[in-house]
Formats: structure tokens, C-alpha cells, sequence
């Protein structure tokens, strides 16, 4: 294994062989009750098939601190204003804040772990299997809600679509205009 970086991210070739997208030491936020404190973890974001982001005490480690499912984040975003470049991975159970130590390192943890959510994503849909929804949570992780997004059509068109399926006295059927 060759040495990595310290301060930036090393981007792994994908083969056959290696799901691993990222790699890449950053501070993890821990412990709340006396006020937060930072440790260095080094992090691994894996892609399929097992869609997760590993963190370890340390690149010599060998067991995982913690794992996280890629699939079940409902939101991945950059914490903006902060005092160092960080970012929050939330899931239905959990929120981890990891710390940075460029924003370009920050914006391409979070790019990564996105494109890993597309890319399941793109997957169930793709193969009609119904993404998992969390038990205990009204929240879908945000792979799903992504593309729910993009598939949904111009609010005009759902309004006037609405209005027309209620006009023709079917009140719960919905009928879709696509006249430009």
C-alpha cells in the first residue's frame, strides 16, 4: 500500500479488484456532554457492493471504529459558515461531523458520498426493486429523494393536472397533461 497524503484525499482507481472511491484522514467530532472534542480519524468511503464510509483510529488499523450505511443517509451537506471547512453526514439514527482541512477536501468528501447515493439509487430503480425505507423514520434516505426531485414535472403542470382531474369528478384520480 503506498503512503497517502496527509492533507488531501487520495481518489483510488476503480478495478474490479477495489470499490474504494476515497480515502483520507479527517477529524470526527465526539463527545457532546463536556463540549465537543475533535479526533483524527481516517476515513474510507467505499462504493458498491457495500456502499459505506469506514472510519478507523488510524490507517494502520485494521477493525473499523464505526461503519456507516451509504444507504441509509437522509442528508450529507457542508456546514457553511464554520470556523474550519466541515461537513455533516446525517442518518435516521445519527449526525457526524467531520472537519476538513481545505474546503476543496470537504466539497469532494461530500461529492463522493453523493455520487455513491446516485449511484444506488440509480440502481434500485433501475432493477424495480423499492429502495429501503428505515424502520422507526418518515424519512427516505436522500439518494431516493434526489431523484424523486428530478422526476417530478414543473409545479405548473402538477397544479394544472390537479385541478383538471378534480374538474372531471374523479377526486382521487389524477390525470397528467403533457401539452406545451
Amino acid at each position: 500500500m503506498s503512503p497517502r497524503s496527509q492533507s488531501t484525499p487520495e481518489i483510488s482507481a476503480r478495478s474490479a479488484s477495489s470499490s474504494v472511491l476515497l480515502t483520507g484522514n479527517l477529524k470526527k467530532r465526539e463527545g457532546l456532554t463536556l463540549g465537543p472534542t475533535w479526533r483524527k480519524r481516517y476515513c474510507v468511503l467505499v462504493d458498491a457492493p457495500y456502499r459505506e464510509l469506514r472510519y478507523y483510529d488510524s490507517q494502520q488499523t485494521s477493525l473499523a471504529k464505526e461503519i456507516i450505511d451509504v444507504t441509509g443517509i437522509v442528508e450529507v451537506e457542508p456546514v457553511v459558515p464554520s470556523e474550519k471547512p466541515e461537513f455533516v453526514v446525517a442518518t435516521n439514527r445519527s449526525r457526524y461531523h467531520f472537519r476538513c482541512k481545505t474546503e476543496a477536501e470537504r466539497d469532494a468528501w461530500v461529492a463522493a458520498i453523493r455520487k455513491v447515493i446516485v449511484n444506488w439509487s440509480m440502481r434500485n430503480v433501475l432493477h424495480h426493486r423499492k429502495p429501503t425505507r428505515h424502520r422507526n423514520s418518515k424519512q427516505r434516505p436522500a439518494g431516493v429523494l434526489a431523484l424523486q426531485a428530478l422526476s417530478r414535472p414543473p409545479p405548473a403542470v402538477v397544479s394544472a393536472s390537479a385541478s383538471a382531474a378534480t374538474a372531471s369528478g374523479a377526486p382521487h384520480a389524477l390525470r397528467l397533461n403533457l401539452e406545451t
